[in-house]
């Protein structure tokens, strides 16, 4: 199992590395490039192909149950990484055709990609769950976190660097070739990770029934409730934040990408520690405890504007924040989705669930897109307080948050604990810290 731990933490990093240079800032900020005047609901698209394509993912899912993971993963994986060879060639595309004509196809290839992608990841977490134990989980997720957030603070703070303020088309060229170089290196790692044998089944399951068997859980119900709309929410504002940062803001590229690095800044000082107050007070408690600090701060995009002295010291703030928030909320939602799925077909339950976040995810960028599209130009200030489209989606973001903190009472209690005397706890340790409960 160490072995196995300690490839699935190289691949990971690995796959982090190249993930940052196609995400959705660097794609985004190459949409941009190629057209500046590009419409929100088209950069919506580049936000929502990927999240969207994991519902993949689940139709693929039954066969890791009765062929084993990697001969589900290795294929797909192989066959996705000659498509980021290809993204290469776009900026050569733009000047033979149009940038109207490079840009679809650069949806063509990412679609390619992400579908392949999305096909091989059905063994991605049942792999995970072959080589991690139960008692350790939410640690080893902490630290596998942790190093994710380092690898992604050190590529994309490169990243910044590189592309300066503002980009040429060729500087994203030896970004996608790094990529396609590193994601080939990551495939050969993944595939020598360690898997459980395929267990056989005297009744086996269909494929509908199979599909069907996370929402007979209620437990799991519950969990799948509230992490679709904490994904919603959360993958609302993306391509705002970026459209805040280039428009009203006039920030760089490399201030683009730098504040991205900020959350992982966050989320890397903080992960360890979410680990491990997972395997003490339980998923629920730190849902309780993140997610409404989470909700509130999106209300700083009000007062950001060009005149705001130190602003970008104000968004720095903001994404560290938002980084430590988000990596515990990411700790107890994987904590919580392996404890609470089934015990047989437990890869049906996973990938059900990666699936209804994925297409939360994907769906949100065109909610986002509706909302600026009915304010149109509308601009409202009062002081330091500025509201306009872009912004209201925050404002948006803000009220979509709450609504996950009514579900989190009927998750489980087994798998997610039991809140209130988790934050007895927490509070009787923080009295003994600070000398207030010390015996007289």
């Amino acid at each position: 199992m160490r072995t196995g731990r300690f490839r699935i933490t190289l691949y990971s990093t690995i796959s982090v590395i190249f993930g940052a240079g196609i995400n959705d800032r660097v794609i985004s900020l190459f949409v941009l490039h190629l057209n500046p005047d590009i419409s929100n609901s088209a950069l919506a698209c580049f936000f929502a192909i990927a999240p969207l394509l994991g519902i993949l993912t689940a139709l693929i899912s039954p066969l890791v149950d009765i062929i084993g993971k990697k001969r589900v993963l290795k294929p797909m994986y192989l066959l996705a990484t000659p498509f980021l060879g290809m993204l290469v060639g776009i900026p050569w595309l733009s000047h033979l055709t149009s940038s109207s004509t490079a840009i679809v196809v650069l949806a063509l290839i990412l679609s390619g990609y992400y579908t392949c992608r999305w096909l091989g990841f059905a063994g991605w977490f049942p792999l995970v769950n072959d080589n991690v134990p139960a008692e350790t989980r939410g640690r080893f997720f902490g630290r596998l976190r942790t190093t994710w957030q380092t690898a992604l603070i050190i590529s994309t703070a490169l990243l910044g660097w590189f592309f300066g303020d503002s980009s040429e088309l060729w500087r994203f060229q030896v970004v996608f070739a790094l990529a396609f170089i590193t994601n080939l290196i990551g495939t050969m790692v993944i595939l020598s990770v360690p898997e459980q044998p395929v267990m056989p089944r005297k009744s086996p399951k269909g494929f509908f029934q199979m599909m069907l068997m996370p929402f007979r859980n209620k437990v799991f119900v519950n969990f799948m409730i509230f992490g679709g709309l904490y994904s919603l929410a959360v993958g609302l504002a993306g391509q705002f934040a970026i459209r805040c940062l280039k428009t009203t803001l006039c920030a760089g590229d490399n201030v683009v990408l730098w504040m991205e690095m900020m959350s992982s800044i966050g989320a890397a000082i903080m992960l360890s520690v979410w680990g491990r107050f997972v395997d003490r007070f339980g998923s629920k408690a730190i849902f309780t405890l993140l997610v409404p600090p989470l909700a509130a701060i999106n209300l700083i995009w009000l007062i950001m504007s060009p005149d705001l002295p130190g602003w970008k010291i104000w968004l720095g703030a903001y994404n560290v924040l938002q980084g430590i928030l988000i990596s515990g909320i990411g700790v107890g939602t994987t904590d919580m989705m392996l404890g609470s799925s089934g015990r047989v077909y437990r890869s049906a339950y996973i990938n059900v669930s990666f699936v209804i976040n994925t297409v939360a995810v994907g769906i949100a960028p065109f909610l986002g897109t509706l909302v600026t599209n009915a304010t149109g130009d509308w601009i409202w200030n009062w002081g330091w307080l500025w509201l306009d489209g872009n912004r209201l989606v925050f404002v948006v973001r803000f009220l979509l948050l709450l609504i996950p903190l009514f579900v989190i009472r009927s998750m489980s209690r087994r798998y997610g604990g039991e809140v209130r005397p988790a934050f007895g706890q927490m509070a009787q340790s923080a009295r003994r810290l600070v000398g207030l409960d010390s015996e007289r």
